[in-house]
């Protein structure tokens, strides 16, 4: 089967909430002070582009964290706010409707993002579309291994389908992920409106 790949951040919601709630969170438990008055001002900016990792540097600079110990931290977190029911609403840039073609044209949906399996999961679950996405077209940061923009994990998934792959993201990585795995890319622009075009556009391919 044919396969379209969506990204998540910034392509199908914004995980900012999630990362921002989450890191108050450890902030809090780590009873650090500093650290939450460094996420409160880059949450005033609210057109920041910060990865998770560059989150990081950024507002835990007084805390010792190794890449793994923080992504421990911040999924232990993350996993305490879901149990509570704590974790914020997302924006919907998706929804179930905007996906109905795939199944009349055969296509299979997946995932390609740098976002941890346990916040994908979530993201899929409010959106109401975790039933849509064939989880072995599904690579995260748990288990894509290199970097979407090496082109590896998503050239991983096109190997997996049979027909045209075409992959929706929105950022220079996604892009360039893309090219290196040379499959079809759609850049859309972190909007309702902007991702249904961008399906539109998929679908004419498609057919």
């Amino acid at each position: 089967m044919p396969l379209l790949l969506l990204d998540v951040d910034g392509t199908i919601t914004s995980t900012w909430p999630l990362e921002r709630t989450t890191m108050l969170f450890m902030a809090d438990c780590l009873d650090d002070d500093a650290s939450m008055r460094r996420l409160e001002a880059i949450a005033a900016q609210s057109d920041h582009a910060l990865s998770l990792v560059e989150l990081m540097n950024a507002v835990f600079s007084d805390v010792v964290y190794d890449l793994p110990d923080f992504y421990r931290a911040y999924d232990q977190a993350q996993r305490e706010l879901l149990r509570e029911k704590l974790l914020p609403s997302l924006s919907v840039y998706l929804s179930p409707e905007m996906l109905a073609w795939t199944s009349d044209l055969n296509v299979s949906v997946g995932i390609a993002t740098g976002s941890p399996s346990q916040e994908v999961l979530c993201v899929l679950s409010e959106l109401g579309c975790e039933s849509l996405v064939d989880p072995a077209f599904v690579v995260d940061r748990d288990t894509g291994g290199l970097e979407k923009a090496t082109g590896v994990p998503l050239r991983t998934l096109a190997d997996r389908a049979t027909g045209k792959t075409v992959f929706i993201g929105d950022s220079h990585s996604d892009r360039e992920g893309a090219e290196r795995a040379n499959i079809f890319f759609i850049q859309t622009d972190s909007t309702a409106a902007g991702l249904r075009r961008s399906l539109l556009r998929a679908r004419l391919i498609f057919e």
